[in-house]
């Protein structure tokens, strides 16, 4: 059973797109507004549960990522379980092999460390599951690498373009590399 967590307990989520994350309630109660990869926000845990409430998916996906929690009493792991989001943190943290009970702070660059460091293989795995949450962050995280120079592995980038549907893989490279200039 999920332990019961005071609302005004205070979480730090960043941002896990390459880009802004921008998020307003209807009634503008809550804005969250991260201008880069990597911002951080603090927000209560009741703040979060409307954010989730109203957009599961921003934080199932990962897309923006709890990352510490600001408490004695209150760890990641009971902020993800009281939010029913540990198939998705669980995941994000294999590719690191950790454990949710073990951290106390999730290291955003899981995710770009994953596609440097992974073989080819590992990778394929993970982007031939359908149900799997971190498809799309990865496949972020490529292409920013690809753009910094930081990714040149031909078999990853070839499984990458395949898996985000492109039959050619070096006019899909290529036309990230252009977009960038």
């Amino acid at each position: 059973m999920a332990r019961q967590i005071d609302k005004d307990t205070e979480i730090v989520i960043t941002n896990n797109l390459h880009g802004g994350f921008f998020y307003q309630t209807p009634n503008g109660s809550l804005v969250i507004d991260m201008e880069d990869f990597g911002s951080d926000d603090y927000i209560t845990f009741g703040e979060l549960k409307t954010m989730m409430a109203r957009s599961r998916k921003i934080l199932q996906n990962l897309h923006v990522v709890i990352t510490s929690v600001i408490s004695d009493d209150v760890t990641i792991e009971d902020v993800v379980t009281a939010l029913k989001l540990k198939d998705s943190y669980d995941e994000l943290l294999s590719l690191a092999d950790e454990k949710l009970a073990d951290v106390d702070y999730i290291d955003i660059e899981t995710i770009p460390n994953f596609v440097s460091e992974a073989d080819a293989d590992r990778l394929a795995k993970i982007l031939n599951n359908k149900k799997s949450k971190l498809r799309f962050c990865i496949a972020e995280s490529a292409v920013e690498l690809f753009k910094n120079d930081e990714l040149n592995d031909y078999n990853k980038m070839n499984i990458l373009a395949e898996k985000l549907g492109h039959e050619r893989m070096d006019t899909f490279w290529r036309d990230i590399r252009d977009s960038a200039k």
